[in-house]
């Protein structure tokens, strides 16, 4: 093989199709791999990457067929450059030369894409031309190195075509051709943006929404082998004309039969959440098989989980790597089977209004739906119970030396305790049976007066008492955390926490878990009553969340003020810190209105800040001032919630924790973080802090708008019927801290802070 020059000094100009990949047999007449249609008749139509003048082949046939308005899609964010072999123009794409099995993708949209095949391009020219030899590199065949590389005359840029010169020559030249680039990856879901931009191209032919002319409009989707990103885009363009013609132009009376079923449950939850969801599943899975022909995403599903599976049991250390990428394809494939449930539902939903509401801002407006997206990529959701005994995860105690930064363990047993000044309401760290009773007795005692109290466990994360010591699993390549069980309810967490308890060690002679501590307290204090409310670790917590807050503290205040108690609200995580103190802020914020706020609350009655950067310490981020300005006296609603989160800063000052504060001292520390790992995640918290402290501000004009029906509609619904119309949702979907950055971070829209707030931990057990 002789030496030659690489495109950026490390990528190597491959052939992008083998025949291997061509299962139809259909690139000697068509000149492009795997060409097929959609079964029963529909007009939709899929392929490899033809060549330019395959890709002529290809329109010439569907209008042979008749369609005389065709939608064309091109489906790769890689970039492509097609090489000129003086009867043809061949595709090829860039290979990195660490893994020359892939190809490299160096566009997040296509606009980026196309400017990085001119980049390439314009870098091959340069280095053919640079010598004067005015010829490259390229290989045809990786599987037969000693006969490559190709030697191809290169000097002028009409030797080499990118994308767009290929596939947009056919707008200009026939009236009736429309095209699109999208950027759809490899495996997952498509991005919202190129979402709207599919539809968009849609509502760009006149005869959408006119079912007389339906049989005029053809599809072409194209990728790399006419499979995966194709035959998504096959299913997405099927579902729009089934909406268009009636699906019950193709699903016969009898119903279509199911073979393959995916009930996963993140899939049941999206069906329970959707209205019709059912019907609007049935619909997708018809589809889905109408487009199977080259491939079945349930079926893809289903074998990537028996893989999955088969290589977790077996222990050899160098299946880890094999498992992690079984299990990433088969999370990205299951997120893209939700998507196409997700996109059915807009359609559903949207198609009669002519489609007037963007995917984008309809999924805005769906967070519930964006979690279970999200959550699809949280690899300990159904961990094995046993792990604790097998060597992969360990008890870790919750307690440590530093943690009880407010020394409270001398008085009640317990780290961390402290109370909002004038109210009655407290917060501590993770207690053992004997703080539980120390901070009940402390509580119930003539010195404060409480004659009943409320104690809500806010953790997420399954813990267990053993011998009077409080525990929390850990797994071993991540024991800086407890392992986090995210989407999961407080009815599955107390399940878990019983079947996870290793009953058969002989270590412990007492084991409990949390609600069998409180169960045992309340042998000694009757009135007390425990409750299990999951909140998430140091991010902004869900409108259920909210929700379940709520609930909690009306109906708990209303019940003890018709009967004269003293009630005491008790909030506990495992520090003590961020969900406790989350938590004790919006109770107090809900007190607030039933009672009336304090001084220090009104205009002009709070202490000035005077220190370095006090505007951003204080939250006046132009993002939140944004927010301010689209709620009636946004300022004041603002300086409440800035009153709580003071007082609650008061009592627990020595932990250098103020929910506000904690924005911006994190995205400083995202400044100065020495890898780009380090920084990535700083970053991240730092956003999901800002989503936060503006959740807080939402929850409390929610008090302020629905006082006088005494808050009858839940926090969620307000959300969606109120606060979206205003804008509130496409605010959250561009989070970011504009006041330092021109360019946005990765983590300003909701779906990619969700995708990536699951833990960095191995996948154990069933996939489910």
């Amino acid at each position: 093989m002789p030496e030659h020059p690489l495109v950026k000094g490390r990528y190597f100009i491959v052939r992008d199709m083998t025949e291997k990949h061509d299962q139809k047999k259909t690139y000697t007449q068509y000149k492009a791999p795997n060409f097929h249609r959609v079964q029963k008749g529909m007009p939709v139509f899929g392929a490899g990457q033809p060549t330019e003048s395959g890709l002529t082949t290809l329109i010439d046939v569907l209008s042979e067929e008749g369609y005389s308005d065709i939608l064309v899609f091109n489906l790769r964010e890689e970039p492509v450059l097609f090489v000129d072999t003086g009867t043809d123009k061949i595709p090829y794409t860039i290979r990195d030369q660490d893994n020359m099995g892939e190809p490299v993708i160096l566009g997040r949209n296509p606009y980026e894409a196309d400017e990085a095949e001119a980049r390439i391009r314009k870098e091959v020219i340069d280095l053919a031309t640079i010598q004067e030899e005015n010829k490259f590199y390229f290989y045809k065949d990786l599987d037969n190195l000693q006969r490559e590389p190709h030697e191809v005359p290169i000097q002028f840029e009409d030797n080499l075509l990118v994308s767009e010169e290929v596939y947009a020559h056919h707008v200009l030249c026939t009236h009736s051709i429309w095209y699109q680039r999208l950027c759809f990856p490899l495996e997952s879901a498509p991005c919202s943006s190129d979402v709207d931009c599919f539809i968009n191209l849609f509502k760009d032919v006149p005869m959408l929404f006119d079912k007389s002319r339906s049989r005029n409009l053809g599809l072409l989707m194209t990728c790399d082998t006419g499979m995966g990103r194709t035959t998504l885009g096959m299913a997405m363009g099927t579902l729009v004309l089934a909406h268009r013609n009636g699906f019950n132009s193709f699903m016969s009376k009898g119903g279509h039969k199911i073979k393959i079923q995916c009930e996963f449950q993140s899939v049941q939850k999206l069906v329970a959440l959707l209205p019709a969801g059912n019907i609007i599943k049935c619909q997708v899975d018809t589809v889905i098989d109408m487009c199977a022909d080259l491939c079945n995403l349930r079926s893809e599903i289903k074998e990537t989980k028996k893989l999955l599976e088969n290589t977790d049991k077996e222990k050899h250390s160098e299946n880890k790597a094999i498992k992690e990428e079984l299990y990433q394809r088969c999370s990205n494939y299951l997120e893209r089977y939700i998507f196409l449930i997700c996109f059915n539902a807009y359609l559903t939903e949207q198609f009669p209004l002519r489609l007037t509401k963007s995917y984008s801002k309809w999924i805005q407006q769906h967070p519930n739906l964006i979690r279970i997206l999200g959550n699809v990529h949280q690899p300990n959701t159904n961990a094995p119970t046993n792990l604790v005994l097998t060597g992969e995860q360990y008890l870790v105690a919750d307690d440590y030396i530093s943690l009880d930064v407010l020394s409270s363990q001398m008085d009640v047993r317990v780290s961390n305790f402290r109370r909002i000044k004038g109210f009655h309401i407290y917060g501590m760290a993770q207690p053992n049976r004997d703080g539980a009773n120390k901070v009940s007795n402390h509580l119930l005692s003539k010195k404060l007066g409480h004659n009943f109290l409320v104690l809500i466990n806010l953790r997420n994360d399954v813990a267990v008492e053993c011998d009077g010591q409080t525990y929390s699993i850990r797994d071993a390549t991540c024991l800086d955390e407890p392992v986090i069980h995210p989407g999961t309810s407080k009815e599955e967490l107390e399940v878990y926490n019983e079947i996870t308890s290793p009953s058969e060690s002989r270590e412990f002679s007492s084991i409990l878990t949390p609600s069998e501590l409180a169960d045992n307290q309340k042998l000694q204090t009757l009135d007390m009553e425990y409750v299990r409310l999951p909140l998430q670790y140091d991010t902004r917590p869900t409108e259920q969340d909210f929700d379940n807050l709520m609930s909690l503290i009306c109906d708990h205040w209303l019940k003890n003020e018709k009967s004269n108690k003293s009630l005491a609200f008790v909030y506990y995580c495992r520090t003590g810190k961020s969900r406790t103190t989350f938590a004790m802020a919006t109770t107090g914020l809900v007190l607030c209105h039933i009672k009336g706020f304090p001084f220090g609350a009104g205009m002009g009655e709070a202490e000035r800040v005077s220190c370095p950067n006090a505007q951003y310490t204080k939250g006046d981020f132009m993002i939140v001032q944004k927010l301010i300005r689209l709620l009636p006296n946004g300022h004041q609603v603002k300086r409440e919630v800035d009153f709580i989160l003071d007082e609650c800063f008061e009592t627990m000052s020595p932990m250098h924790f103020h929910i506000r504060e904690v924005i911006f001292v994190t995205y400083n520390k995202a400044l100065k973080a020495k890898t780009e790992e380090e920084k990535h995640e700083l970053k991240r918290q730092s956003i999901d802090a800002l989503e936060r402290y503006i959740y807080l501000i939402l929850f409390n004009m929610y008090l302020h708008h629905d006082k006088n029906i005494k808050w009858q509609r839940p926090f969620s619904t307000w959300m969606s019927e109120v606060a979206a119309k205003a804008g509130v949702y496409q605010l959250m979907d561009s989070l970011a801290f504009y006041d330092f950055e021109k360019v946005p971070t990765m983590f300003k829209t909701m779906q990619e802070r969700w995708r990536h707030r699951y833990q960095p931990i191995p996948f154990y057990g069933m996939f489910l």
